[in-house]
């Protein structure tokens, strides 16, 4: 995929930016497709929409993108989701920054939302922050961590098995403007700044009745 759009937002994003004492010394462009220093890849279906760097401390930080559809809500919000392979590379920009930090978390179920990770203990999530999203990493990912367990070279959620533990990262993500995310049959409205409403898939306890098997 080949996406460009943040020459635009460049002098803000670096005024806005949210991680104290961390700065870019490049411009992540789609149309480097993963190169230069944002060239860290999960090896999964989330690297069409994101850029981040691996940082000597384990840490990534980065950038997921979005494409508005042209619709406002009611609210005044424009509509936006995630960009794909199909996205013109001039409609892609920044929707959040993100910060992960690297954990592991077992696979529940998939809802056609995000999948839903299980955390051995609620001290698995790092702290202080906002890390409500949990992804995993494949084989493929540049990553150095190992990953041993096959069932976690999923390209997608809904090739998961429920039951499997994964290595990943948690993500702390802070939108760079407002917008209406539509996602999983639901559009939630999101304000520049901390979110965990859009992207939260981690719990510390199997739901019960739920319709699911674990």
């Amino acid at each position: 995929m080949s996406m460009k759009r943040v020459s635009l937002y460049f002098a803000a994003i670096m005024m806005l930016n949210p991680f104290s004492g961390f700065t870019w010394a490049t411009e992540p462009s789609w149309e480097d497709d993963h190169a230069s220093a944002f060239s860290f890849m999960f090896g999964n279906h989330i690297d069409s929409h994101q850029q981040s760097q691996l940082l000597n401390n384990g840490e990534i930080y980065g950038f997921l993108y979005i494409v508005f559809t042209g619709e406002v809500t009611s609210e005044g919000y424009p509509v936006a989701h995630h960009c794909n392979e199909d996205t013109p590379y001039r409609d892609c920009v920044i929707g959040w920054f993100l910060h992960g930090k690297p954990g592991q978390a077992t696979f529940l179920y998939h809802n056609a939302d995000h999948p839903v990770w299980l955390v051995d203990s609620r001290n698995d999530i790092p702290q202080p922050g906002s890390y409500a999203h949990f992804h995993w990493i494949t084989g493929q990912s540049t990553d150095p961590r190992p990953v041993t367990d096959p069932r976690c070279n999923a390209m997608t959620p809904e090739e998961l098995e429920s039951g499997t533990a994964c290595p990943g990262y948690f993500l702390e993500l802070r939108a760079l403007k407002r917008f209406a995310f539509q996602h999983g049959g639901e559009r939630i409205l999101v304000d520049s700044g901390v979110d965990i409403a859009t992207h939260m898939n981690v719990v510390a306890s199997v739901p019960k009745d739920d319709g699911h098997e674990h």
